[in-house]
């Protein structure tokens, strides 16, 4: 099963624009006990200096956490 939210808001005028947004994503593994749980924050920017000169930015971060979940490849992995 899995579970994904999100909510963002932006804004912009006339000289610049920025979007801030969080997504949660929940996941069940197929394995028993197995997990995935994922936070991702995102903003972006643009702002107009001067006529000749825009300024933006972008930043992510992402933070994840996983619990008993399959290795693959070559070796002790469940997926070989």
């Amino acid at each position: 099963m899995t579970v994904t939210n999100n909510v963002s808001v932006t804004g912009s005028n006339e000289d610049g624009a920025f979007r801030m947004s969080y997504t949660n994503h929940d996941q069940t593994g197929v394995y028993e006990n197995s997990s995935l749980d994922r936070n991702t924050l995102s903003f972006s920017g643009s702002q107009q200096i001067s006529e000749d000169l825009k300024a933006s930015a972008a930043v992510n971060y992402v933070q994840s956490k996983g619990a008993n979940r399959p290795m693959t490849g070559y070796g002790s992995s469940v997926m070989s």
